[in-house]
């Protein structure tokens, strides 16, 4: 981890490889698997609080929050033993983040970084991720594939939402836990890995265990510490340094796009907007801010590329078809010019209404002699682009 004089180039690491799992790679859940730190990297044996004013940072985590601060001190405890850890929490509130800030101060930093998420894995896929298999093992097993369990051997396995694990796997993953070995599917001799466990779940496992849907002896072995990771809605504090952070990530991978700068009156709308949404989807936490941002800094583009629309005054604000309107945000969303913008509604609406001109402008709600313009504009700039234009 980087103390207060350090950055992010303190701990120079690979980019993570995203491995497709699953039967020939053809499922939707994939495994994280970040690369370990390189040798000549400086090793920190335990999380550190760097001061900036009023503000302790650990790498990733930037906290102003008493409580925020009291779980640094936990981890930067249990962080350099070689015990699991259980992370729990709501949804969003940055559970994987601490995950990985736990990973680089412990001694199983020289290894690699291996997260999935529990709840995304078939249920009938378990044994083959987290084993592995051999080839011919089942219908499409065309190769050998390595297991997690074999990816995170000298390194750490990250198991999210752990709760959504179905008992029958539960109870395979104690005995690898007991034993250190595992079998993968089709194979005929045990495999050894020795790994740091952190799992972490947004479920209340102790009610699940009572209502007999989590091992009670799992739940033992996973938890010698158990740490709460508080909501966004818990510290307020942290909102205006968490907004700043999303919207420079936001602002640096759309370079040349002119977005909405944050405001202070602004963050303090996304305060309270936070405090309110305790028990939905987002859960006001931290993906809910993400997503708070994001709408306002594209907010002003938006705006502009509408304006700009032809018969702009007769129709400024939608297209009238959801479908239409979603395509200009996405587009614009992604830095594509007016004109692009303007081209692709045009060639939409066409394809919609099979080529009627008419109907097509009657979608995309502006006049017929407009719509005529536009679609002249767009042969003019084609024939423009075209050295070789066909006789």
């Amino acid at each position: 981890m980087a103390d207060k004089k350090g950055n992010d180039e303190d701990l120079p690491r690979p980019p993570p490889t995203v491995y497709p799992t699953g039967v020939a790679g053809t499922s939707d859940y994939k495994a994280v698997v970040e690369p370990p730190r390189r040798s000549d990297s400086p090793k920190v044996s335990a999380l550190k609080m760097g001061k900036d004013e009023d503000t302790d940072s650990v790498d990733a985590v930037k906290t102003r929050s008493p409580k925020m601060k009291e779980l640094i001190a936990e981890l930067s405890v249990f962080a350099k033993s070689p015990y699991s850890i259980l992370l729990k929490g709501e949804t969003g509130t940055g559970k994987s983040t601490l995950a990985r800030v736990i990973h680089d101060n412990s001694s199983a930093s020289s290894g690699k970084l291996v997260s999935i998420n529990c709840s995304s894995v078939p249920h009938n896929l378990f044994e083959s991720e987290f084993f592995g298999h051999k080839k011919g093992a089942f219908t499409d097993a065309k190769a050998d594939k390595n297991g997690l369990l074999k990816e995170a051997n000298g390194g750490t396995l990250f198991l999210d939402e752990i709760g959504d694990m179905p008992l029958e796997m539960q109870a395979k993953l104690l005995t690898v836990l007991d034993s250190g070995e595992f079998r993968p599917v089709g194979a005929t001799k045990t495999e050894k890995s020795n790994f740091r466990l952190i799992c972490a779940s947004h479920k209340d496992l102790e009610q699940l265990v009572k209502d007999g849907k989590f091992r009670e002896d799992l739940y033992f072995r996973i938890s010698p510490h158990e740490a709460e990771v508080p909501s966004l809605r818990e510290r307020p504090e942290d909102i205006p340094d968490l907004a700043d952070t999303i919207f420079n990530r936001i602002a640096q991978e759309n370079p040349g796009l002119s977005l909405t700068p944050l405001t202070k009156k602004v963050i303090e709308q996304f305060t309270e907007e936070i405090d309110t949404k305790k028990g939905e989807r987002l859960g006001g936490n931290i993906r809910s801010l993400q997503k708070m941002v994001l709408t306002h800094a594209f907010s002003g583009a938006i705006k502009s590329a509408r304006e700009n629309i032809p018969d702009a005054s007769h129709n400024t604000q939608s297209s009238g078809d959801p479908a239409l309107d979603s395509l200009a945000d996405a587009l614009i969303a992604r830095g594509f010019t007016q004109q692009e913008v303007k081209g692709a509604l045009v060639h939409a609406a066409m394809r919609a209404e099979d080529g009627n001109r008419s109907a097509a402008a009657d979608r995309l709600g502006i006049g017929r002699s407009t719509f005529y313009r536009i679609l002249r504009e767009l042969e003019n700039k084609t024939s423009e682009d075209d050295p070789n234009p066909a006789p």
